[in-house]
């Protein structure tokens, strides 16, 4: 090819697109897909702690009741009754719905299940109660939270597997002493 060809068929892309803008191009482009990714990483941190918890939320150190809707006037019987643990806490959830609701039974079922399956089942009883009572739905709810108390059987039971525990380890020992005198 001739150069003065070469340069005619350049020209039109040299008229359209000059050097300093292709840069540009790239440039954008380059952080349209960084902000991108960076956003889908976003979005599945957010996912993550929606599914795992809030890591920053601190539970009371001692037992502890939380009331929802109308406190003083209980009146009928609970919708739901849960109960679930997280962290140390055995929790009883105890619900009942307005009569204005528009959950139906199966809504009911569902949102029970969820609960009973969850992991961090204190922050999600608080999220429902709280996203119920915002929507009108909830009459009265109470969550109330204790940690188990070891009995005295218990106790006997635990001092015995440490019993148990420490005659094994003082065997193992006696052993290794054993094998260590011989082999000298």
């Amino acid at each position: 090819m001739s150069p003065r060809r070469n340069a005619a068929a350049r020209a039109p892309f040299q008229r359209l697109w000059p050097a300093w803008c292709v840069r540009c191009i790239f440039l954008v482009v380059t952080r349209v897909l960084t902000s991108i990714v960076a956003g889908s990483l976003l979005a599945l941190a957010g996912q993550a702690a929606a599914q795992f918890g809030n890591p920053f939320v601190q539970l009371p150190k001692n037992d502890f009741t939380w009331f929802w809707g109308d406190r003083e006037n209980h009146r009928g019987f609970e919708d739901f009754d849960i109960r679930g643990g997280e962290s140390r806490f055995q929790c009883e959830l105890k619900a009942r719905l307005s009569p204005a609701s528009q959950l139906s039974q199966s809504d009911v079922r569902d949102l029970e299940e969820r609960l009973r399956t969850s992991l961090v089942f204190v922050q999600d009883a608080a999220g429902l109660m709280n996203q119920l009572d915002f929507q009108r739905d909830l009459d009265w709810a109470t969550l109330a939270c204790a940690t188990p108390k070891p009995g005295p059987e218990d106790q006997e039971k635990k001092a015995a597997r440490e019993a148990k525990a420490r005659e094994k380890a003082l065997r193992e020992q006696a052993k290794r002493r054993a094998r260590a005198q011989s082999d000298d």
